[in-house]
């Protein structure tokens, strides 16, 4: 992130920005590791430098990275929704508490319900938090998902048809749906102890779905 690692370099060395000249090097991509706000190594370098007569080059050893690795934010939520008459969600209410460092904060909700709330609660965290990819999709999808399967279940219909009742029938998310529906062969018989569990979400203008099928093993 050249802009945001000039910016850091002229703050650690108390420069304004026009005299700070930064040149990035042609590297792998770093996936978020490399953000400045989430690795030090600009600002060890700029102190560093500005304490020695030459040049200096930062290599951290692989032990000190490791030992200094990133977690992925945390976040927690409370889902609320009501069913009409019809059986469809009539409102759908969530709460969510995380990392401060996640923004935007939550992901919008992909089905077409009246009524929808989110509300979101930047928290402090004591744990060094980094970029993660799909950044919140990952968790919200799971929490929006899970929430969609109970509320399938309250309304006593499949997890699939429940979600395509939300959906427009042309819609992409409608469409991937029946895609990995017919991929996986959902609706068939199953044998006894096995269970088939569907997904899907959008994330940066992608939509991804997912079968799931497990079974009990003998012992349990």
């Amino acid at each position: 992130d050249p802009l945001d690692t000039r910016k850091t370099a002229a703050k650690a060395a108390d420069l304004s920005l026009e005299e700070v000249t930064f040149h990035p090097m042609l590297l792998g991509g770093g996936f978020g590791r490399k953000l400045p706000g989430q690795n030090p190594v600009i600002d060890q370098a700029v102190k560093l430098a500005m304490q020695s007569p030459w040049p200096v080059k930062v290599i951290w050893p692989r032990e000190e990275e490791v030992r200094q690795g990133t977690y992925r934010p945390q976040s927690t939520i409370a889902l609320k929704a009501a069913l009409g008459k019809d059986g469809k969600i009539a409102a759908w209410q969530s709460t969510c508490a995380q990392d401060e460092a996640m923004v935007p904060p939550g992901i919008a909700v992909i089905y077409t319900v009246p009524s929808v709330e989110q509300q979101n609660e930047a928290q402090k965290v004591n744990i060094l938090t980094a970029s993660w990819r799909s950044v919140e999709a990952s968790q919200h999808g799971f929490f929006h998902e899970c929430f969609m399967d109970e509320l399938a279940h309250a309304a006593g219909v499949d997890p699939l048809e429940f979600r395509k009742r939300h959906l427009a029938p042309a819609s992409r998310a409608a469409k991937v749906l029946d895609a990995v529906a017919k991929a996986s062969g959902w609706g068939t018989p199953l044998p006894k102890g096995t269970g088939r569990g569907i997904a899907v979400i959008e994330s940066f203008g992608t939509v991804c779905a997912q079968v799931v099928q497990a079974s009990l093993r003998e012992d349990g």
